[in-house]
């Protein structure tokens, strides 16, 4: 009915021919009222109706009828979508920014956004990591080395604005003015981390945590230190081993600058430096 009540020309071949016949039979001097039926709700002409089409299908010949255009441009978007989803799925390039968006959809994240041009090209670039650090850099060949100066550790986004000291005092102001944002709670802080990094960046419980620590002046994000028997590690020493061999696992560079810290009993698989 309401293809018939706002129909355009060209757009449905059926609709059109209905049209086309309905007008037909008013020159006549045919009166035609078209009303809306329920489908199965047990109205007799509709249910005959059903159950002919029905039969048709299985017992009428078939009729080459032109298919409208408007009844499989649904599925054909469907399924490009379903496949784009799997080419982008299935290819090797950006990991980090699957981990954000894992889905595709037909309308980029900041559709329906008021952003300006300066602030989404910021938060494209902290999305797929291509931000100017040392490790996009060294990436590119701009840099001879992807470690941060201060920490001695990989210069990533996340690590200058998590974790590297040397933006220690501006990430305080960030974290305060975001703690104490008229309005604003832990899980609406949270939601602006997470569209940026992804979901399983932040947690909400740990995300209160922090403004609880923010809001009593603490604005270090960095774990506590833990019970037991510390170990010091030498920054330079851990940072010659990897620069001498990229691909040195983390157990490999324990045994060799605490020897006998890691025994000799069998645990988890170690992971290796990229």
């Amino acid at each position: 009915m309401d293809k018939l009540c706002h129909f355009q020309t060209g757009s449905n071949h059926i609709v059109m021919g209905i049209i086309n016949r309905w007008v037909a039979l008013r020159h006549k001097g045919v009166k035609v009222e078209m009303v809306w039926v329920r489908a199965h709700a047990g109205i007799q002409g509709n249910s005959t109706v059903d159950w002919l089409a029905k039969k048709a299908t299985q017992l009428g010949e078939p009729l080459e009828v032109k298919i409208p255009y408007s009844d499989v441009i649904g599925t054909y978007k469907q399924k490009a979508i379903a496949n784009w989803q799997k080419i982008y799925l299935s290819g090797e390039h950006g990991k980090f920014y699957k981990s954000v968006n894992s889905t595709v959809g037909r309308k980029p994240w900041f559709a329906s956004r008021a952003t300006d041009k300066k602030t989404c090209s910021t938060i494209c670039r902290l999305r797929t990591g291509d931000g100017l650090c040392k490790k996009y850099l060294f990436r590119i060949g701009v840099e001879n080395s992807a470690n941060c100066p201060t920490c001695g550790v990989e210069e990533s986004l996340e690590h200058l604005i998590m974790e590297c000291s040397r933006y220690r005092s501006t990430r305080c102001i960030f974290f305060n003015k975001l703690s104490t944002e008229k309005g604003k709670n832990a899980v609406q802080a949270r939601k602006k981390l997470t569209d940026v990094y992804g979901e399983g960046v932040l947690t909400v419980r740990q995300c209160q945590n922090w403004f609880a620590k923010f809001r009593s002046g603490n604005f270090d994000v960095e774990d506590a230190p833990r019970s037991g028997r510390p170990v010091e590690a030498d920054k330079d020493a851990i940072k010659a081993l990897v620069d001498a061999n990229r691909r040195i696992t983390t157990r490999e560079i324990g045994e060799r600058t605490h020897p006998g810290s890691f025994g000799t009993s069998a645990g988890p698989p170690a992971t290796t430096t990229s």
